[in-house]
């Protein structure tokens, strides 16, 4: 017999014992049981939400997007200002990415993608955003920055188009009429170049478009309170009205634009414009109009001194043989 095989009385009577089971879990194991396997539940369904994305769930976290999407648009803005274009763009870039459909932030990277000199970069945003845009201050915005990018591609007739494109839009128009006039002149169209020039002044000198101005600029002021934001572009889409102008000074407010160095320098231009065109006593007003603004303009006075000495000697009578 092997020893194998050998068994005691003790081993036999071991084996015939039964086995006791277990012991029972206790509630508190139960419950921790329960507990992690709803954690983990609820961790699976959240992924599978979070991996479709949907409706619901982007509106939850739309605060938080903007608010990261305004200090990228906001960081961007101070480099463009900084002229550090690579670190502007960077910024716009992640402003975007969070929030894809921002124009403001699609244009200032036009911008520093021109000013960067990246040319075709800025014109292929900026073209790309007229195909889906129809705010009148945006387009006046893209029309005239990519006049200005085709006028540094040397392409004076398609920068043309886009100055006058932009200056069909009220919003900001006065620069671009600024615009024409000096590519008017520069080719020669002086009459074209004068009736740009007055226009661009009307444009100044409108109480309206100053409030415009004024809102525009409050928007920067309020990027991270979309309640404001929202009321401040709900205004810029419709005229201004008298109600809304009423609230201010108009006489005090006109007093200002009238003594703004930028008509002064548009005065300037007219007056230079009308010489051109043989209207001295159109450019005489226009002269001491910069003068009432800038008293002690050298280049004016001279101009102005000039042009009277010229008409007294042109109405001397010719002397008789």
């Amino acid at each position: 017999m092997s020893s194998s095989s050998f068994t005691t009385p003790a081993d036999r009577r071991r084996r015939a014992r039964p086995r006791t089971p277990p012991p029972a879990p206790t509630r508190r194991q139960q419950l921790l049981t329960w507990g992690l396997l709803a954690i983990w539940l609820l961790l699976m369904a959240f992924g599978a939400v979070a991996w479709v994305n949907p409706p619901w769930l982007q509106e939850l976290s739309r605060p938080g997007r903007q608010v990261e999407a305004a200090e990228g648009q906001r960081l961007g803005d101070e480099f463009l200002k900084q002229r550090n274009y690579a670190l502007a763009i960077a910024n716009y870039r992640k402003s975007l990415e969070i929030l894809p459909e921002q124009p403001g932030v699609l244009v200032n990277m036009a911008i520093a993608y021109r000013d960067a000199g990246d040319l075709a970069g800025s014109a292929r945003l900026l073209t790309d955003m007229l195909q889906r845009e129809n705010s009148p201050g945006l387009l006046n915005a893209i029309y005239y920055n990519l006049g200005e990018v085709r006028e540094r591609q040397g392409n004076r007739a398609e920068a043309l188009r886009c100055y006058e494109q932009a200056a069909r839009y009220r919003t900001g128009e006065d620069r671009a009429y600024r615009k024409l006039a000096a590519l008017y002149a520069e080719a020669g169209r002086y009459e074209e170049a004068r009736q740009a020039s007055r226009r661009a002044l009307e444009t100044l000198l409108d109480p309206a478009l100053e409030y415009e101005s004024m809102l525009h600029r409050s928007r920067d002021m309020y990027r991270d309170e979309p309640e404001q934001l929202a009321a401040i572009e709900a205004q810029l889409s419709r005229p201004v009205t008298a109600d809304e102008l009423a609230r201010y000074d108009l006489e005090l407010l006109q007093q200002v634009q009238q003594k703004s160095p930028e008509v002064a320098r548009m005065y300037e231009h007219l007056g230079l414009l009308c010489v051109r065109l043989g209207d001295l006593p159109g450019a005489i007003d226009c002269f001491q109009r910069v003068l009432q603004i800038q008293p002690d303009h050298s280049e004016t006075l001279e101009r102005l001194r000039q042009l009277r000495q010229f008409q007294v000697s042109s109405s001397q009578p010719a002397p008789q043989p």
